[in-house]
C-alpha cells in the first residue's frame, strides 16, 4: 500500500501477517510497518547481537521506483529478512522483535506517535 504523509513525499506501508506462539496457542498478528522500520530493526539487532549473524536487507537504492516492480523487489528482501530473524531463537525472542510483529502502531489511524508527541509539548 502506498501512502502520502506530511513529512514524506511517498511512503510504502507493508502489512505483515505472522503466526506466533502465545502461551500454548498460536495467534495470528497483522501489523503494518513503514519501509524504514525494517532498516531500524536490523540496525538495533546488529548492535544488540554483535555475535550473531543478522540477516541482511538489500540497501536502499534511490533508483528503485514506487511502481509494482520496485515494491515487489522490496517486499521480497524484507520477507527474506523477517524469515531469517524468525529462524534464530535468540533473535525471535528479543522484545523488540516481538513488538515489531505484534503491535500495530497504525490502529489509531496512524497518529498514535503524533498524539504522544503533541501531549508532551503541552
Amino acid at each position: 500500500m502506498t501512502n502520502y504523509s506530511i513529512f514524506r513525499n511517498r511512503v510504502i506501508i507493508f502489512q505483515i501477517k505472522t503466526k506466533l506462539q502465545d502461551g500454548d496457542k498460536k495467534k495470528v498478528y497483522k501489523v503494518r510497518r513503514y519501509e524504514s522500520d525494517f532498516y531500524l530493526l536490523r540496525s538495533i539487532l546488529s548492535y544488540s547481537f554483535g555475535q550473531c549473524m543478522i540477516p541482511c536487507i538489500n540497501p536502499k537504492k534511490a533508483e528503485i521506483k514506487f511502481d509494482n516492480k520496485g515494491i515487489s523487489f522490496r517486499e521480497k528482501f524484507f520477507s527474506r529478512f523477517l524469515r531469517g530473524v524468525l529462524r534464530s531463537p535468540d533473535l525471535r525472542n528479543h522484545p523488540l522483535v516481538l513488538e515489531f510483529f505484534k503491535t500495530d502502531h497504525f490502529q489509531d489511524g496512524g497518529n498514535a506517535g503524533l498524539k504522544l508527541f503533541s501531549q508532551s509539548l503541552e
